[in-house]
């Protein structure tokens, strides 16, 4: 679910999202390590797909198939 939707449906704004979230997770410190290693998984899988769509573009760019 997207953030706005999310903020929407609950009658809250992000920025109030984002605080109770980081309060939470100053509070509960394996919530914290799980949520860090799922960020640490994310941020890797988009580093990669950046990297498959520059190399496409790059052979489109230069007559690769």
């Amino acid at each position: 679910m997207l953030l706005g939707k999310l903020c929407d449906s609950n009658d809250i704004t992000p920025e109030i999202l984002i605080e109770a979230a980081i309060a939470l997770l100053q509070e509960k410190p394996n919530l914290k390590s799980k949520v860090l290693a799922d960020a640490k998984v994310r941020l890797a899988k988009r580093k990669r797909a950046g990297l498959v769509r520059r190399t496409l573009a790059m052979m489109q760019k230069y007559g690769g198939s």
